[in-house]
């Protein structure tokens, strides 16, 4: 018969095997950002142009406040001139310096007393898994959200007050067990939702998705409410994302468009590939060079690629390491991650952007050392029969060329 399991014995795992799970698990959530495992975090990645995934570089660099140094226009002098000619005035580049700091990431991990201390035949060693490796795989999604935009899709119709559950247009964001926050048209707090479920269209599965909440609202959401992941409706809090960097009202990192010029926005009915070439060449108009990536969802990225069908007959794109194809359009990778909108396409220059890691994801120790997973981690609850370890990590994502970066908006399923 086996010995029975004690705290020492989930202490030992979360130690030896803690980081490992919670970042593979992330990884593989990841479709936009390359989160590092932690042996490969003295290597530097392929060069953006040849990555076909994950095109977003993470960067950790430890505790310190991060800068964007900003250069617009050239000098006025130069041009072509003649002998003798009298010397054109000099002006200097006008550079402008930004500053930014860590965004948070919270999750906590909990161990009920119980399981751990009387369950035998490794019961609590697998659900110590399993909550590891669902931090994690939220983790990464949720990291994902955050670089492309936390606010969500509205209701297609108001929610009443007293109501369970709501219909979106597009759900990529939405997961079940988490929460997220309402707020008004003028982006005022207004209640916490907890979403229990997520059910696609029945019908020709083109339609609204239904998503139910576990309790009864208490305030109507109307169709001009906001929804975002939980936190993010502060933007104090959240992370500078891709549709922040495209929003032309937008200042960033302290610099308002004037000397940070933001880059394209465009509402699109529906994809063409002559509105995707047009983004293309448009954006290497502006900023000196193409784009690297187009990322979307998998909804989206079957309309980029029926459009190429229909015009070429077949699909173009690159054989990936594992024999499977990478889409590509015009000659940019497809990128895939199901937390990105179906309804939006991202053009982005990964050579202009990446993710500043202030600290890793990780569980955070009572003022001992550098916390990190480790048996001095999991502390006694103070309001549950549960031992419990705080996981934070600091993140803020970075672009240094707005104008490098385009978006096309309300693409339809049509």
């Amino acid at each position: 018969m086996p010995d029975y399991q004690s705290i020492s014995t989930i202490h030992d795992l979360v130690a030896e095997r803690g980081r490992d799970i919670v970042y593979q698990q992330a990884r593989l959530s990841c479709g936009l950002v390359d989160v590092r495992l932690p042996s490969e975090e003295k290597y530097r990645p392929k060069p953006a142009r040849q990555r076909n995934e994950k095109p977003i570089e993470q960067r950790k660099i430890a505790r310190e406040v991060g800068t964007v140094q900003v250069k617009k226009g050239g000098i006025r002098s130069l041009g072509v001139t003649s002998d003798g000619a009298t010397r054109r005035a000099g002006s200097a580049v006008q550079f402008n310096k930004g500053k930014y700091d860590y965004k948070i990431i919270e999750g906590e991990l909990e161990i009920p007393i119980g399981l751990a201390m009387t369950v035998q035949g490794g019961a609590g060693i697998d659900f110590t898994v399993e909550q590891l490796s669902t931090v994690g795989s939220q983790f990464g999604a949720h990291l994902d959200r955050c670089v492309a935009g936390n606010q969500l899709d509205s209701p297609t119709a108001t929610m009443s007050a007293g109501a369970t559950t709501f219909t979106v247009a597009d759900p990529s964001g939405f997961i079940e067990g988490e929460e997220y926050d309402h707020y008004n048209v003028s982006d005022v707090y207004q209640q916490t939702i907890r979403v229990i479920g997520i059910a696609p269209p029945t019908a020709s599965l083109l339609g609204d998705f239904t998503i139910t909440v576990e309790t009864d609202v208490s305030i109507a959401i109307a169709t001009t409410g906001k929804i975002y992941q939980s936190g993010g409706g502060s933007s104090t809090n959240r992370l500078t994302s891709l549709s922040d960097v495209c929003a032309s009202a937008t200042s960033l990192y302290g610099l308002s468009t004037t000397n940070f010029p933001s880059g394209i926005s465009v509402a699109l009915s529906s994809w063409d590939n002559v509105s995707g070439r047009r983004m293309s060449d448009t954006i290497a108009v502006l900023s000196g060079s193409r784009p690297t990536h187009i990322c979307t969802n998998s909804l989206g990225a079957s309309k980029i690629i029926n459009a190429s069908l229909a015009l070429r007959r077949f699909n173009s794109g690159d054989v990936d390491v594992y024999g499977g194809v990478v889409p590509k359009f015009d000659d940019l990778p497809i990128v895939v991650s199901e937390q990105l909108s179906g309804k939006k396409m991202l053009f982005i220059n990964a050579e202009k952007c990446f993710l500043h890691t202030f600290w890793d994801f990780e569980c955070q120790a009572d003022g001992v050392g550098n916390g990190g997973f480790g048996a001095s981690v999991l502390k006694l609850s103070e309001d549950k029969t549960s031992y419990k370890g705080l996981m934070t990590g600091g993140f803020e994502f970075v672009v240094n060329h707005r104008r490098a970066f385009g978006e096309f908006t309300g693409v339809s399923d049509a």
